[in-house]
């Protein structure tokens, strides 16, 4: 699949190129989800 070829780049972009705002992002989604929530999808990336 087209996603599977491209995890590798888009991981490297998101860590290198916009790393402070994604490492930002994920903390803020944290701190708005409590013990019992349920949650369907959650900072869903690419697994590469």
């Amino acid at each position: 699949m087209f996603w599977d070829k491209v995890s590798g780049l888009y991981d490297f972009f998101e860590t290198v190129y916009n790393g402070r705002v994604y490492q930002g992002l994920g903390k803020r989604v944290a701190k708005e989800i409590g013990q019992n929530d349920i949650v369907l999808e959650c900072a869903c990336g690419a697994a590469a």
